[in-house]
């Protein structure tokens, strides 16, 4: 509940940040920027106007202003830097308090963000993201009520191609919280989200097999930001096999995790 949740805020904290294209105040964008903070902070259950009682470490806060930034496809992101400063009434305001500190947050993203390095490295992750999504949707679905594209032909080679992506992860121990495994959709959708949409029990059944890296808590608090769970995203497809895969799954669990 707690994932979809903190999902759902941070698309609220990109929805307000777009807002600065729009903005031609340097007061309104400092605004913008505040409320973004703000939001973001709260996604990770430390909202406050005093940065000294921010719960949270400065390499958190960064990456996900990253997120936020990158997803909301704001241009020219250093003039807009550059604006705040050169036309604020106030420079003590854009150097101290609460403000001083959201701009300073803002300064040290751009700064992370216009380092070679780490770009390509973002650049990397988001190539690694959209090949395991792109593989996911490629397979037919077993039902094709909507006339959608359904060629089966290459299923064994997109499924082949999923598992040697997730193979060298397969004893679960070496997957980090920013590997393309633990990526999410806009939507808030995981692989096993995307997995169960595209209504195909072989697909499934290979996401499923990788048990130590889906593990049963994966599967129990799997949700998208609009707080469908797999179960339920199953029985909308009405794919019974999946159906039955999942309430086998869910049926490990003890009455204290279900």
């Amino acid at each position: 509940m707690l994932i979809y949740m903190n999902l759902f805020i941070l698309l609220l904290a990109i929805a307000e940040f777009k807002k600065l294209e729009f903005s031609n105040q340097s007061s309104a964008k400092v605004d913008i920027l505040i409320r973004t903070f703000k939001l973001i902070t709260t996604s990770i259950g430390s909202s406050t106007d005093d940065p000294n009682d921010l719960s949270v470490d400065a390499d958190t806060l960064i990456s996900l202003f990253v997120v936020v930034l990158c997803s909301s496809k704001v241009k020219n992101l250093n003039a807009h830097l550059r604006y705040i400063k050169d036309y604020s009434f106030s420079q003590e305001n854009l150097e101290t308090g609460f403000a001083g500190y959201v701009i300073s947050s803002f300064e040290a993203t751009l700064n992370y963000l216009n380092e070679a390095e780490n770009f390509n490295q973002l650049l990397k992750y988001a190539e690694q993201n959209r090949n395991l999504w792109d593989l996911l949707k490629s397979v037919s679905t077993d039902f094709n009520e909507n006339n959608i594209e359904n060629d089966p032909t290459d299923d064994d080679l997109y499924i082949s191609k999923i598992n040697l992506l997730l193979e060298p992860f397969k004893n679960g121990d070496n997957v980090d919280a920013d590997s393309f495994i633990r990526s999410r959709t806009s939507q808030g959708e995981s692989c096993l989200m995307l997995s169960v949409l595209r209504n195909s029990t072989k697909l499934f059944k290979t996401i499923a097999s990788f048990d130590y890296i889906f593990t049963l808590d994966d599967i129990l608090e799997d949700r998208n930001i609009n707080g469908l769970n797999l179960l339920n995203a199953a029985l909308q497809s009405k794919n019974t096999e999946v159906i039955d895969e999942l309430a086998d799954i869910i049926l490990q669990a003890d009455d204290n995790e279900k």
